[in-house]
């Protein structure tokens, strides 16, 4: 303060540190920040530059705000000075705030686009995901995620020190009698896996190993051991797959408080799953879910008899499609030093007829797999001989023993060799000992959205899913 200011000052019988009442020669300002925000000032104290202070009186009748002005409030000039330094970071903060939200609107357009151009290049190709056209397209769209990832964790801090900073000038601004402007809540620091769950369907067509060719719809078909880890016998019927499912949900991260029955979690997997809780700390805003279903449901059809198969096939006996279900249940836990993987354990699997039960071609499934006998007439009908008996079960080559006999010993698998449930005909196997685990099994999250999803598996193979109906079904 210049000293005839101290001097006036005096004068009145007002220390240099007061505020200044209306009826002194210090006149107050108030102005309007970019924001809508009121800012006041002294007119004739010095003000450091920078933005506009983004305070606003408080709501107040107009008899109540003529007496807050008038009267003088106390504030030393060390406090005044932290005060308006106050303002003047949360001020810069809002900006900044903005910019970063700005970014990200201008990414999640990019992003928008890309992804639309990898769908567009998928149905080009067919659903293969080997096509060079199709790699290069979710090389595009893969550091998008990262990027995304960077830009949300700079929100989230700069809306964390905002809130600091908003927090000190609340106290401030309740020492003195004083308002201001609220700061804008902090945004969840939510998992990069957090819209997972769901009902997903595959628009990638599948690219297992020993593929026999594709069929007259175009469908890669495939043998029954060769989909089912050799656990269904008989290994040698060639199936075509018509499309692939991948629905995953939450299991409650307590397992052992858990009384709901429908998921069989090995042992195992378990102790797996409470040393991830101990390690992994709870993100703010997001509950703590390590552990979701991770189940394969593929859409099979048995193929009609090809001579492409061989005289000893067993689709020697089918003289039209037969369609089934298998189910391969697994889990997913998230990965503790990767957030985008998320490991894979494979517990068990199971096999359905899709057919009616009173169909002729339910009596076909069940001569399939074993569990009565029955010859098919000239016109495809099936005739079911009145005596049934339980044939000899059909040898497994030396391959097949082989990799049952390490599924077991490895694997602890059962109930291989228990057949078929002659009423629904189902048939299941389960590991006591799941197959997968932390950098065994995995796949890696490239992109996701409310509706799409892709991943790259441990193997390399790309997969695009697209969500069927709501988040929840």
């Amino acid at each position: 303060l210049s000293c005839h200011h101290i001097e006036d000052a005096s004068r009145d019988n007002m220390s240099p540190l007061m505020l200044p009442s209306p009826s002194s020669s210090f006149k107050s300002r108030r102005g309007i920040h970019p924001d809508g925000a009121f800012s006041y000032s002294l007119s004739s104290m010095p003000r450091q530059d920078g933005p506009p202070p983004t305070c606003k009186p408080a709501k107040e009748s107009q008899t109540q705000q003529k007496k807050w002005y008038q009267r003088p409030t106390k504030i030393p000039s060390f406090e005044y000075e932290l005060y308006y330094g106050l303002q003047s970071k949360v001020a810069s903060l809002h900006a900044q705030r903005q910019d970063i939200k700005n970014s990200l609107t201008d990414l999640d357009k990019k992003t928008k686009t890309q992804r639309s151009e990898l769908l567009r290049t998928l149905a080009t190709c067919g659903g293969d995901a080997k096509d060079p056209t199709f790699a290069r397209a979710v090389e595009k769209l893969e550091p998008l995620r990262a990027e995304r990832t960077g830009i949300v964790k700079d929100l989230v801090e700069v809306s964390r020190m905002l809130t600091r900073g908003g927090d000190e000038l609340e106290e401030l601004a309740s020492t003195y009698s004083l308002s201001y402007m609220p700061c804008p809540p902090t945004p969840s620091s939510a998992t990069s896996t957090s819209q997972i769950e769901g009902q997903w369907f595959t628009l990638t067509k599948p690219t297992y190993l020993d593929c026999l060719g594709f069929n007259d719809d175009g469908n890669p078909m495939y043998t029954l051991g060769r989909m089912s880890f050799e656990m269904f016998r008989p290994g040698n019927l060639v199936l075509s797959i018509e499309a692939v499912f991948n629905p995953m949900e939450q299991v409650m991260a307590a397992i052992g408080d858990s009384k709901d029955d429908q998921f069989a979690v090995p042992k195992t997997l378990q102790e797996e799953v409470q040393r991830i809780l101990k390690i992994t700390p709870a993100a703010e805003g997001d509950p703590k879910v390590v552990l979701r279903t991770y189940n394969i449901v593929t859409a099979f059809v048995i193929e009609p008899h090809s001579p492409s198969f061989g005289p000893s096939s067993p689709n020697s006996i089918v003289r039209s499609p037969i369609r089934g279900i298998m189910t391969t249940y697994g889990y997913a836990l998230s990965d503790p030093d990767n957030p985008d993987r998320l490991s894979v354990w494979f517990t068990g699997g199971k096999v359905e007829c899709g057919e009616s039960k009173r169909s002729p071609k339910f009596q076909v499934w069940k001569r399939i797999f074993g569990t009565t006998t029955a010859t098919t007439g000239g016109g495809g009908e099936v005739v079911t001989s009145k005596k049934k008996k339980r044939p000899s079960p059909q040898r497994r080559t030396m391959r097949e023993g082989m990799m049952v006999g390490a599924a077991r010993l490895l694997m602890g698998a059962q109930g291989y060799n228990d057949g078929m449930d002659e009423k629904s005909g189902d048939m299941s196997y389960t590991f006591s000992r799941p197959v997968g685990g932390h950098g065994k099994v995995y796949v890696e999250v490239l992109h996701l959205d409310e509706q799409t999803r892709v991943m790259r598996g441990h193997a390399g193979t790309l997969y695009v899913f697209t969500r069927v109906g709501g988040k929840k079904k």
